[in-house]
């Protein structure tokens, strides 16, 4: 529900509580008496399930005079980079603290666990907002926006999380598939690095051979995964790796990985779907190697117009 104060997946006395707050803060003379409150730094969060952590590097009241109301860390979900101005998204999750006298600030804010509301199935924009308590408003349970910390990286919610999901990233010109959830969601958050987002495509895992899959190294590389179905291939990287030093460039067995079907003779029987794989040209071109793999042709005709090379069908997908 949207812009809901008490949500069924919030347990009955948590609601109790925070109904109670807000009770509270409308007798309170903790209305907002400055308007001059930011963030200063960064804000960040994590969330598992049904709980989230919201974080702030350090929240400050500008103004010379005037005292701050109550503040709260609000995280929102939206379909494009908020930029102010209306809220017309998803609130996540929500936490309270404050006030600020005059002039001064509060540094390393942490919710701890808070209940984390997740929004409807889609690609969404985060955003950490910061409200404060005016007293004089019915929207947003009376906190109005002071200012705002939105995260460059989108978020998939939902049915994008089932099955192989691949990663772009945007800054290496890279990509990269998973099928655990856990490490899908650490990429989200940043755990490899900065500039990977989700694309939306994806396909089903399920077949006879689990798909190899390797790595380089960030030197001297290739900085970049590999996956192959095809067990002959996967062998002879395997015995590649074992008679090349580790000071040469060369890849990696990491593990055995989702499960799929080899194309025979570069075709996959019927009702298997084909799954392409594209290649950067990395060596040729003085780069990192790094493939591209999924099932949507137009999406590998969309890297072979930037110079990649299609490689042709290279495993088969259940529908």
């Amino acid at each position: 529900m949207k812009h809901a104060i008490c949500i069924t997946k919030f347990v009955h006395a948590a609601c109790r509580a925070f109904t109670l707050v807000l009770f509270l803060l409308a007798l309170s003379p903790m209305a907002a008496q400055a308007s001059n409150v930011h963030f200063v730094g960064i804000a960040g969060y994590n969330y598992q399930g049904t709980t989230a952590v919201l974080t702030a590097q350090r929240v400050e009241n500008f103004d010379a005079l005037g005292a701050s109301g109550f503040l709260r860390l609000e995280l929102w979900a939206f379909p494009a980079a908020y930029s102010g101005g209306s809220l017309d998204g998803y609130k996540l999750a929500q936490h309270i603290f404050g006030p600020l006298s005059a002039g001064s600030f509060v540094e390393n804010v942490n919710s701890g666990p808070v209940a984390f509301v997740p929004p409807p199935p889609g690609t969404w924009v985060l955003a950490m907002v910061l409200t404060e308590y005016s007293g004089l408003h019915h929207v947003n349970d009376g906190f109005v926006l002071r200012d705002w910390f939105t995260f460059v990286a989108p978020v998939v919610i939902g049915p994008a999380d089932a099955g192989v999901i691949e990663f772009h990233n945007v800054i290496l010109d890279h990509y990269f598939l998973t099928d655990d959830a856990g490490e899908a969601a650490g990429i989200d958050l940043g755990s490899a690095g900065p500039g990977w987002v989700r694309t939306g495509y994806g396909f089903n895992s399920g077949g006879n051979v689990s798909v190899c899959r390797f790595y380089g190294s960030v030197s001297p590389g290739p900085n970049s995964h590999f996956f192959t179905a095809d067990e002959g291939e996967c062998a002879y990287l395997r015995q590649l790796q074992a008679t090349t030093p580790a000071s040469l460039p060369r890849w990696n067995f990491e593990e055995y990985d989702f499960a799929s079907t080899p194309a025979l003779n570069g075709l996959c029987p019927s009702p298997l779907v084909p799954v392409y794989r594209a290649y950067n040209n990395g060596l040729a071109r003085g780069i990192d190697s790094n493939h591209r793999i999924g099932t949507s042709l137009a999406a590998m005709q969309q890297v072979v117009a930037r110079g990649w090379t299609l490689e042709g069908i290279v495993m088969c997908a259940p529908q």
